[in-house]
């Protein structure tokens, strides 16, 4: 009895990480720490109506949760009106961009510079930047990295009545044209 009780305290001592699998099928290892199979629900979290801030947890395509930011997420309401996080900001002079800045106009006559932040930051990976060129002045863009066009060819210049969408690229530390109308 002794040697029982002994080797059920030792037993018992050890700590214990495990994996917890809630409705999974038999003979499946859970895959992370809770792994549940089925619909959840969570009753003890606060409410939050407003969709304009604070977070949310989306499920990816391999089942993951994943905590997005409103401050990165686009919202359209059931009317067609769209949210969007980010200044649209109107150059008539050199410009260099900001934190929140997504939307570039050049309203004025005068051809202006703007200068790109640096594609492989934490905060601008996989951020876009739209550029729209109205008045009779070009967009000239300055970067330390690529304005990716095309694999041989670099977009510099945004021309009078052209409009272009930059998306960051963190992996090769390029910008690149997602979009241009020419």
């Amino acid at each position: 009895m002794k040697k029982l009780k002994r080797l059920f305290l030792t037993v018992m001592s050890i700590p214990i990480f495990g994996q917890v699998g809630i409705n999974i099928d038999e003979g499946t290892l859970p895959q992370n720490t809770l792994h549940v199979k089925g619909t959840m629900r969570v009753d003890t979290s606060p409410a939050n109506t407003d969709l304009s801030t604070g977070n949310w947890i989306l499920v990816d395509s391999n089942g993951d949760l994943t905590k997005y930011s409103t401050n990165t997420v686009q919202l359209a309401n059931r009317s067609g009106q769209l949210y969007v996080q980010g200044n649209i900001k109107e150059v008539t002079a050199n410009y260099t961009i900001t934190a929140n800045d997504e939307t570039i106009l050049s309203k004025g006559s005068s051809n202006v510079t703007v200068t790109l932040p640096d594609p492989t930051s934490a905060e601008n990976k996989g951020r876009t930047l739209i550029f729209k060129a109205f008045g009779e002045g070009n967009i000239t863009l300055s970067s330390t990295a690529n304005i990716r066009l095309t694999s041989s060819q670099n977009l510099t210049k945004v021309l009078s009545t052209e409009s272009a969408m930059l998306r960051a690229n963190a992996t090769s530390g390029v910008w690149e044209v997602i979009h241009y109308n020419n």
